[in-house]
């Protein structure tokens, strides 16, 4: 048994990595940061491979799953946010976020789900957030890259599912990883770690849940995100963001 995990030299995709191989599970650790993988790699159990690579070069995502097609499980961890005014962001950043965020993992969405469909079996969890829920001032691009990860996720989920294969988003909220600290904010909530939040999402994806939301805090949000108009949603947003901005 096998799984690719990108986005795996630090917080969320390591933790995936380490209990993914405490299930017995060979691991391809895929990232950017060499260093951090081989770290990782050293207190696994398993054979696991390191795949230094950038997602946000277009070619890769297909490189890579010529590589391990066999794989039998897709974490699709790889992303990352910038927070501040949309005006202000740097163009070449904006580019590498929906690079990785949003068009390497759809296209590793459709390799695999190829691949898995084909043999009837198959598991793929996309890291989404609760981010997901609502428009983002300040947070503008994560959020709505996040939110189309979330719907792909849902519809993948229908279509796949009566051919053996499991989609899931993950959508927490807070985690205790160092997303905020390269988006250059902090957080408004307190975070949850990254083992419980694994943990969960592992159980869940293999009971065939679609949406994970690891927290009941998050879960209630989640439920008040269909019941309040999208208009106060997203000035509930800019109101939480815009005293960070103001902290920043």
């Amino acid at each position: 048994m096998q799984a690719v995990i990108t986005g795996a030299s630090s917080g969320l995709g390591a933790e995936f990595a380490r209990q993914l191989d405490a299930m017995g599970y060979e691991t391809v650790l895929v990232a950017r940061r060499r260093e951090q993988l081989e770290t990782l790699r050293h207190t696994l159990t398993n054979k696991s491979e390191v795949v230094c690579m950038d997602l946000a070069v277009p070619e890769n995502a297909q490189k890579l799953f010529e590589r391990f097609p066999e794989a039998d499980i897709l974490i699709n961890n790889a992303g990352f946010g910038l927070f501040g005014a949309f005006r202000e962001s740097d163009p070449a950043v904006l580019e590498r976020m929906i690079a990785t965020n949003v068009t390497a993992a759809t296209v590793l969405l459709r390799l695999y789900g190829e691949a898995f469909t084909a043999r009837g079996s198959g598991y793929i969890l996309n890291t989404a957030s609760s981010a997901a829920f609502m428009a983002g001032p300040y947070f503008a691009l994560y959020y709505a890259s996040k939110s189309y990860l979330l719907r792909l996720s849902q519809a993948l989920a229908c279509e796949w599912k009566p051919l053996g294969v499991t989609v899931s988003a993950l959508c927490p909220g807070s985690v205790a990883t160092e997303f905020n600290l390269r988006a250059g904010t902090t957080s408004s909530t307190k975070p949850i770690s990254a083992q419980k939040c694994v943990q969960y999402a592992l159980k869940k994806l293999f009971a065939g849940k679609a949406i994970i939301i690891p927290t009941a805090k998050m879960r209630a949000a989640f439920v008040m995100s269909k019941l309040m108009p999208e208009s106060w949603l997203t000035a509930f947003s800019c109101r939480v963001q815009t005293k960070r901005m103001k902290e920043k």
